[in-house]
């Protein structure tokens, strides 16, 4: 009798502590980059370089701890043919910036929302992490609080929820007169399959 595989272990999902950490972490390492770059190549070509390095390094963790086993290697092959392409684009350093936060936001909506609204509250949500990302480099004139304050905002994506389905409430009597038939025939269903279950 052969003994069957265990099921590997899901990597663990992504919470807001782990979005800080993880924004800490980027922020440190593009930071001490373009610091590195700056003395190497000009300041725009290192910070293009910057956000390639940490639009595919968050991307990476975004698959790695989305629980997918398919797609996985596509959406980074894909990102990184895009960001390549990116790179050697004339593009002005603006639309460069929104393109990779665009990837992005795409990649996230694709692992992480079943349905359209919960995908443009994440769309807003990169909105807002620009707008603190555009602030942060005004005021200090530094990538290290630009990048933090971007990806701390991003690390807020988890208390979207996946889907936003409307639910009704459990009626009353009242209520079944404004609720449509099927819903009570759904819910007349839901309690035998309980009722079932339990007695099972």
């Amino acid at each position: 009798m052969r003994t069957p595989f265990p099921s590997p272990i899901p990597p663990p999902s992504p919470t807001l502590l782990r979005g800080v950490l993880v924004a800490l972490v980027l922020s440190l390492v593009g930071g001490a980059t373009f610091a590195g770059l700056s003395h190497l190549v000009d300041p725009a070509t290192a910070l293009r370089l910057v956000v390639a390095l940490l639009g595919g390094s968050y991307v990476c963790w975004l698959v790695s701890r989305s629980g997918a086993r398919i797609g996985r290697v596509t959406s980074v092959v894909g990102w990184s043919a895009g960001a390549v392409a990116l790179m050697f684009s004339p593009v002005a350093l603006p639309l460069y910036l929104l393109v990779h936060v665009a990837l992005i936001w795409l990649i996230r909506s694709l692992y992480f929302h079943t349905s359209v609204l919960p995908a443009l509250f994440d769309l807003a949500l990169s909105g807002l992490g620009i707008a603190a990302a555009v602030w942060a480099a005004e005021q200090s004139n530094s990538v290290f609080l630009a990048a933090w304050c971007f990806f701390l905002v991003q690390s807020f994506f988890v208390v979207i929820p996946r889907t936003l389905n409307h639910r009704t409430t459990q009626p009353t009597d009242a209520g079944d007169e404004i609720n449509p038939p099927f819903q009570r025939a759904q819910r007349t269903a839901e309690a035998a399959l309980c009722r079932i279950s339990t007695n099972s």
